[in-house]
């Protein structure tokens, strides 16, 4: 039987990424194994769709300094090592897959890689630009140990990949090695289609999830929100947030300070396979990133599952999603002040909206993930 064991710093069940992979290895005929995190109240062994979960004893630490960086990943890192070890004794595994971050959890691949595994790397995002966008960090010396780190994973493993085209450009530039592109588009059997139900309240949904993180921007939104239901008693248009992350109370207390949380519905933690319903009922998508050398490089994940639905899109102009959609598939912003006219003009335009969102679904459809999953395979079967 073919045998894969895939390393992961995150909940299993809510890295859909990892998820995607793991069912599209089952589905080929693959015996899939994966070691993770573990929120502290799930059993240290489980089989989950087929998969069989080995979780550490380390969750993620609700203090988000660098020192609790570096303690929960070197734990983390220790652990998984340990039961990568001991399972890559017990089992012969084809391959051996480790996903980022860190990037040095593909040396938790060692002991499989002695047993005749090949390794593989997947690099979900760019550690370097990540750790300056979410540190500030300014010290050369720090950074070129972000690159070596980088440089060094990739050299262990023997193939490497990653979520969109750009990014592939530049670690591979970087690390002077080819990537394998997977997008990060949804699966159809955790994210199935659904009809939209006619609802009673007359306004415009504007909608938002996934992690509320201060680099998403979310709060860019709120200025908006007000101009737009400026002189009316109640909404005409509503913003719908699902998710939850370090920015969340932020963005909700910034709501609370500009007036506009009448005018807004959060509903905190959502799983992957609960969102569809509410998508369907969404009527624009918002990407609202804050520009900078990470977010340039992000296809983001919610922006496909909004084309995947056939809703409209307005996001900021970023290399990454450039690369992809243009001025005819997606509605961009260059500033906040361009938001108000952008809402109210694909409220009020449906038909020219409608051929926008098409082209974009068009382009989409090259990159779906039963196509996606079909390359992944394959590229698998080759190592």
């Amino acid at each position: 039987m073919k045998r894969v064991l895939m390393v992961v710093h995150s909940y299993y069940k809510e890295d859909t990424r990892v998820r995607r992979e793991a069912q599209a290895l089952i589905r080929a005929g693959y015996d899939v194994d994966v070691v993770c995190l573990n929120k502290g109240h799930e059993p240290q062994n489980e089989v989950f769709e087929e998969v069989s979960i080995y979780r550490c004893d380390v969750k993620r630490s609700e203090s988000r300094g660098k020192l609790d960086y570096i303690w929960e990943y070197l734990s983390f890192f220790f652990g998984a090592f340990a039961k990568c070890s001991r399972l890559a004794f017990k089992h012969k595994y084809r391959v051996f897959e480790a996903h980022n971050m860190p990037n040095f959890l593909v040396f938790c691949g060692l002991i499989p890689r002695l047993r005749g595994a090949r390794v593989l790397l997947d690099m979900h995002d760019s550690m370097p630009e990540l750790y300056v966008n979410i540190f500030g960090i300014k010290s050369k010396w720090l950074k070129r140990f972000l690159f070596a780190e980088e440089w060094m994973s990739n050299k262990f493993a023997h193939a490497s990949m990653t979520a969109n085209l750009p990014i592939a450009k530049l670690l591979g530039d970087r690390n002077n090695c080819e990537f394998f592109v997977l997008h990060n588009t949804p699966d159809p059997k955790v994210l199935p289609q659904v009809e939209s139900v006619e609802l009673e309240q007359q306004y415009v949904r504007l909608f938002h999830h996934g992690n509320i993180h201060r680099r998403y921007g979310l709060e860019r939104i709120l200025p908006t929100l007000s101009l737009l239901n400026q002189g009316s008693n109640s909404s005409q248009f509503r913003l719908e947030v699902h998710g939850q992350g370090p920015w969340y109370a932020e963005v909700q207390q910034q709501a609370t300070e500009q007036n506009v949380a009448q005018h807004c519905d959060f509903h905190g933690a959502f799983n992957p396979e609960s969102i569809g319903p509410h998508l369907a009922q969404a009527d624009i998508g918002l990407v609202l990133n804050h520009k900078d050398d990470l977010t340039d490089l992000l296809l983001p994940v919610k922006m496909l599952e909004y084309i995947s639905f056939r809703i409209p899109v307005i996001c900021p102009r970023t290399a990454a999603i450039e690369d992809y959609f243009d001025d005819e598939c997606v509605f961009y912003f260059d500033n906040d002040d361009e938001l108000e006219q952008l809402v109210r003009y694909i409220a009020a335009h449906p038909e020219e909206v409608s051929q926008k969102v098409e082209k974009a679904y068009q382009i989409y459809s090259d990159i779906t993930w039963p196509r996606e999953q079909e390359r992944f395979v394959r590229f698998v079967e080759a190592l």
